[in-house]
């Protein structure tokens, strides 16, 4: 369980004194660290083979869900490398017709409308 309140719990031992531990003791914390990682995998794991079972069921919300954070033709999302790969269009559109900037900028407002 990726939570350290239940961890703590479970173990009967007090949030606090988890806390000291891992401030005093430089291998607690990264076996700690460790375990909570793992846990934090583990039920990645889980919750992504029951989204897999939700798509094969055919629950549209997984469906929607799974094309959107794994296929770009359905994410709404803005990828980060197309926004540089623009930038640095227009950047060297600026450079190549520094003579006249006037066209320039009308020229890529004209080609951000389309």
């Amino acid at each position: 369980m990726p939570i350290v309140e239940v961890a703590c719990k479970r173990s009967s031992v007090s949030r606090a004194t988890y806390y000291r531990w891992r401030n005093e003791d430089e291998e607690f914390k990264e076996a700690s660290d460790k375990a909570l990682q793992d846990a934090i995998e583990l039920m990645s794991d889980m919750a992504e083979s029951q989204l897999l079972n939700s798509v094969k069921d055919g629950n549209m919300t997984g469906i929607i869900f799974w094309l959107k954070n794994h296929r770009e033709a359905y994410s709404n999302k803005i990828s980060i490398k197309r926004i540089e790969a623009e930038r640095d269009h227009y950047k060297q559109a600026l450079r190549d017709k520094a003579d006249d900037p006037h066209d320039t900028l009308r020229e890529l407002v004209d080609q951000m409308k389309h």
